[in-house]
């Protein structure tokens, strides 16, 4: 039983990480960052400054907004929070972003001047340019200097 409750805790962490940081760097490659650093204030900086108790410490310590602080799922930590509020924030953050992500494309119901400013054309450009490609191009091949691929 110890065992797979620590491969639980194992799994969920990797999962946690993935939608506290993974996720906002990937959306980064559709929207572009600066649009993105309000909600990243809002979501991740704010609630690890609540947390803390100081805006600065999130900012000298950015893991903190990235890390469900005080909490053990093995029941590890001396005196451990009730984490239902993190992981709730978490679930959040998830679904803000996917929501964003479809607010990026062509067919968006936002008007082309807002889509204009928040979408990363550069990233847009280079996958259009594959998307084009009569040649078989592989997506790594396109982040190479010159773009690569074709």
């Amino acid at each position: 039983r110890c065992a797979a409750r620590c491969a639980a805790t194992v799994v969920f962490r990797m999962l946690e990480i993935n939608a506290s940081a993974l996720l906002p760097a990937c959306m980064c490659w559709i929207a572009d960052p600066c649009a993105l650093l309000p909600l990243f204030a809002l979501l991740w900086v704010l609630p690890a400054a609540l947390r803390a108790g100081s805006l600065w410490r999130p900012l000298a310590y950015p893991v903190l907004c990235f890390a469900v602080g005080d909490i053990s799922l093995l029941g590890m930590h001396p005196a451990p929070r009730v984490a239902t509020v993190d992981y709730a924030l978490c679930v959040c953050r998830v679904l803000v972003l996917f929501a964003v992500a479809p607010l990026c494309t062509g067919s968006s119901p936002i008007p082309a001047e807002v889509r204009g400013a928040v979408v990363n054309w550069k990233a847009v450009a280079i996958f259009d340019r594959a998307v084009s490609s009569p040649d078989d191009v592989y997506t790594a091949t396109l982040w190479l200097p010159g773009g690569g691929g074709g």
